[in-house]
C-alpha cells in the first residue's frame, strides 16, 4: 500500500520481540515474509524499522490498526 515507514515500523517491532522472546511458530515463516518484504527495502522502511526496534510489539499493533506512518 506504499507505507514503507509504518511496514519498516513493523517489521522492526517484530525484529525486537523476536530477540527478547520466540514467538511461537515465527521460525518457520519468517523467511516467507523477510525475503520479499527486505528485497525491496527503502530508505523510508529503514528509517520505520529503526523507530520500530524501539516500540513494543503491541504498540507496533497498535500503530498498524490505526494505520499510522508515512505514506510515501
Amino acid at each position: 500500500m506504499g507505507r514503507l515507514e509504518l511496514a519498516g515500523q513493523i517489521w522492526g517491532a517484530i525484529e525486537a520481540e523476536e530477540r527478547r522472546a520466540p514467538l511461537g511458530q515465527w521460525d518457520q515463516h519468517r523467511g516467507e515474509y523477510a525475503e520479499p518484504l527486505l528485497a525491496r527495502a527503502t530508505p523510508e522502511f529503514e528509517r520505520g524499522r529503526e523507530q520500530g526496534r524501539r516500540l513494543s510489539l503491541a504498540a507496533a499493533i497498535e500503530l498498524a490498526l490505526e494505520g499510522g506512518g508515512s505514506t510515501e
